[in-house]
């Protein structure tokens, strides 16, 4: 279990120690900060279904979030469906039997 933490930490830190040094992938752009937010265990077809959630009545604040931003409505849990397996999946773009992390 520690091995697997370890890992997955090191995987972050390794994309994070990319994405500072490429500096000139977003030179033409005006932004200067990205803020990257997940929400565990939430269903996006909850957040995001005008049925359930119409005019995000239930999750106000996330609402304005995708106003004001941006949001990738069409997530899926990477499985198994574990918070340090989806987290890393998120920030790596690769699924559990590549990235190495199945558990917490």
């Amino acid at each position: 279990m520690k091995f697997m933490k370890s890992r997955a930490i090191l995987l972050l830190l390794l994309v994070a120690g990319f994405a500072a040094s490429c500096p000139t992938a977003f030179s033409d752009s005006d932004v200067d900060r990205v803020i990257i937010i997940t929400l565990d265990s939430v269903n996006n077809k909850f957040i995001f279904n005008e049925y359930d959630n119409p005019g995000y009545v239930i999750t106000p604040n996330v609402g304005l979030l995708v106003e004001h931003g941006s949001a990738f409505t069409r997530a899926e849990a990477g499985m198994p469906t574990k918070t340090q397996v989806n987290h890393v999946t998120t920030g790596s773009g690769a699924p559990p039997a590549a990235n190495g992390v199945i558990g917490n």
